[in-house]
């Protein structure tokens, strides 16, 4: 089996396990806390905080951001056998 269909099965068995993951009831309420606690809606500046936590605030945000990203992926890229690399 060649490299590029070993990283597409992979990378397509990761994205319907996000899928499947926050898709569950259990997940939905995990989702909206991480939404939360990363700062997803909220500024990053802040006149009462440190400004050495931007940096870590920006990391949790880049975390809720790729979740996001896995959920909405479109899986046909990943199965569309004339592509000849992976996408995410």
């Amino acid at each position: 089996m060649s490299d590029v269909k070993n990283q597409k099965e992979r990378a397509l068995k990761e994205v319907k396990a996000f899928k499947e993951v926050f898709s569950s009831e259990s997940g939905k309420v995990v989702l909206e806390k991480l939404e939360h606690v990363c700062h997803f809606r909220q500024s990053m500046i802040n006149e009462r905080e440190d400004v050495s936590m931007l940096p870590f605030k920006e990391g949790q945000r880049n975390v809720y951001l790729f979740i996001q990203y896995m959920l909405n992926y479109d899986t046909s890229i990943l199965m569309d056998e004339n592509k000849k690399t992976v996408e995410y």
